[in-house]
């Protein structure tokens, strides 16, 4: 599998979230983020839609 933001670089793990390679540089420092912030985004966006809550909160 190859890393998802350089194709051309063998991954070593998948992002937990979305099951993307990720290559020894792109590595999150805590393991348990996301490969990326828009991955992260993402992810927390398709939750609120699973769960019935709308994608936006206003206070």
């Amino acid at each position: 599998m190859s890393c998802s933001n350089h194709p051309e670089r063998e991954a070593i793990v998948e992002c937990m979230l979305c099951a993307r390679g990720i290559c020894p540089e792109c590595v999150p420092d805590d393991p348990s983020h996301a490969c990326s912030e828009a991955c992260q985004s993402e992810t927390a966006q398709m939750n609120w839609r699973l769960i019935g809550l709308p994608s936006a909160c206003f206070y």
